[in-house]
């Protein structure tokens, strides 16, 4: 049976995410001065909130996102990274000239939006854009066509919540790089989205 995590608002920078029934609570929340973007998660131990982790992203300057309260600040492509090679750096020697190769493989890698990030426990996982829709997978090879860990459903109706769905309780301990992620991944959606619209 899958998990819904709820959405307050429709917004990526400030909202919460909710499941009631197994005390999973975590707010998102942006500075308005900073631009940075935290996540904190409610601790039921504690009756107290944890931070988890924080992101900013810009157009002018670096993208940056940190994790946990001893986290360190590294680059957004650090945290979620793109996975094979870039065609643009694969060159070959033709007739004395540097040729760039560009097989259908090597483009579709280059245009492909999937991003991988690693849990603490070092398991891979990756959003990947399917229709239009985020969907979480594990990494790995041997588990591709599998169904999706997590999937975003997106309402654009008054009175409907968007929400997390997760398909697979096992990935409940990686639920907090999985939340920060998520954010990072559909804030870039959406920003693509409306340069496409201006467009």
């Amino acid at each position: 049976m899958s998990i819904h995590l709820l959405m307050s608002r429709n917004s990526v920078r400030n909202t919460t995410f909710s499941c009631d029934s197994l005390g999973i609570h975590y707010d998102v929340s942006r500075n308005k001065e900073s631009g940075v973007v935290t996540v904190q998660r409610w601790d039921s131990t504690t009756d107290s909130n944890v931070f988890v982790g924080e992101f900013y992203l810009s157009w002018f300057k670096p993208d940056r996102v940190r994790m946990g309260p001893d986290g360190q600040w590294m680059s957004k492509k650090r945290f979620l990274y793109k996975e094979g090679r870039n065609p643009i750096s694969a060159y070959v020697s033709f007739i004395g000239l540097a040729t760039p190769i560009f097989s259908v493989k090597r483009l579709t890698l280059f245009l492909n939006r999937a991003r991988t990030f690693e849990a603490a426990d070092g398991t891979k996982y990756r959003w990947k854009l399917r229709w239009n829709k985020l969907q979480l997978c594990y990494a790995s090879s041997e588990n591709k066509g599998k169904a999706a860990l997590v999937m975003y459903h997106r309402h654009y109706t008054a009175g409907k919540v968007s929400y997390l769905e997760v398909n697979d309780s096992s990935v409940l301990e990686a639920l907090d790089p999985i939340i920060v992620s998520f954010l990072i991944m559909e804030k870039e959606r959406r920003d693509r989205d409306k340069a496409a619209q201006r467009s």
